[in-house]
């Protein structure tokens, strides 16, 4: 199974780096030639080509739900981040509606997709990294996706099948 591990986020932007920091120290540690993992600060539509050809994904990024204490880790589906509401631009284009377009333009877009979100403290402070607690959830998080990848037969939470919650 083709697999892309997306950290996600700003690495000028404190917390918001988390992703982006889970993802370098997977780069260290994936030896597969079926699984790779990047970085990326894009968004909305400019995911699109990021997709192509992978079977699933694990996006990891920070969240602020303001419902849980800096550094909570949650695994999310596309489920759970479709508002259904339209996008107000571009730029705001949601990933349920990503996955939907690629696939309608013919594109093998993954199957299987996950979001491994680490609750910030603040992604609003110019520089000075990630704070003590989302810091901390970085190698639980790298721990949780190596383990994930070690058993890559689907059986496992982050490996279900993508919802199509717009059908």
């Amino acid at each position: 199974m083709k697999t892309l591990v997306l950290g996600m986020g700003n690495d000028l932007m404190s917390d918001d780096a988390v992703g982006l920091k889970v993802a370098e120290r997977l780069k260290q540690s994936i030896d597969d030639p079926d699984v790779e993992a990047r970085e990326t600060c894009l968004a909305g539509l400019q995911l699109l080509d990021l997709f192509v050809g992978f079977d699933r994904v694990i996006i990891v990024d920070a969240i602020k739900t303001g419902t849980a204490k800096a550094g909570d880790v949650r695994v999310l589906s596309l489920h759970d981040l479709d508002s259904g509401s339209p996008p107000i631009s571009l730029h705001h284009v949601e990933l349920p509606t990503v996955l939907t377009l690629g696939r309608a333009l013919g594109a093998k877009m993954p199957d299987r997709v996950r979001i491994v979100g680490v609750e910030a403290k603040d992604v609003n402070t110019f520089g000075g990294g990630c704070c003590p607690e989302v810091e901390a959830a970085i190698p639980k998080v790298v721990g949780l996706i190596e383990a994930e990848l070690s058993r890559n037969n689907g059986t496992h939470p982050l490996s279900s099948p993508a919802q199509n919650p717009r059908g």
